[in-house]
């Protein structure tokens, strides 16, 4: 009779620790489908996603939304994936950056380049960070996202240069835009 009872208590107590994986699971990770909807409920506003990339087992999306002043806004969040297509946020930006480093779990950096291309006035952004060098042309695209994840590193040294399409040096006219004029 009492191993008959320590079994109905083993299975009992296996089925309260599965039920509760399953509902912390839930509450903690999205679908891929259900993303923007998670992004709207973190932000509090309607998003459209204007950009998303793929990076190793990272997912980056670049948004619009309109703030309480009906003023265009962008933002960026980006999601760690998990097992059975699941999908944690890690972290993201709102509002006027140009730039964010985002330290995840695993020691990994996520150093991220985004915002809107007004009037498609950038042709192309050189990024330089320590060693590191890219450069990417964006001239025909209305948003820019450039995600990078370096493995146990550091960048101590960041540069970003904004080039127009006659390959002048915009930078500093970006930098004092405020990411409301994105309309």
């Amino acid at each position: 009779m009492k191993t008959k009872h320590k079994v109905y208590g083993c299975i009992i107590a296996i089925i309260i620790v599965i039920t509760s994986m399953y509902i912390y699971n839930d509450l903690h990770y999205v679908k891929y489908e259900n993303i923007q909807n998670h992004i709207e409920k973190e932000i509090g506003h309607e998003v459209t996603i204007e950009k998303n990339l793929e990076k190793s087992q990272y997912y980056f999306f670049l948004y619009t939304y309109e703030d309480s002043e009906k003023e265009k806004q962008i933002g960026m969040s980006f999601y760690e994936k998990k097992p059975f297509s699941r999908y944690e946020r890690i972290g993201g930006s709102l509002g006027n950056k140009v730039t964010g480093k985002y330290y995840a779990r695993g020691g990994s950096l996520i150093y991220c380049v985004f915002g809107a291309n007004i009037d498609n006035s950038i042709s192309k952004v050189r990024i330089d960070l320590d060693e590191n060098k890219y450069e990417e042309k964006i001239l025909d695209e209305s948003y820019y996202m450039i995600p990078f994840v370096f493995k146990n590193k550091n960048v101590e040294y960041d540069k970003i240069t904004f080039y127009n399409s006659k390959d002048e040096d915009i930078t500093e006219q970006i930098i004092e835009k405020r990411m409301y004029d994105i309309e």
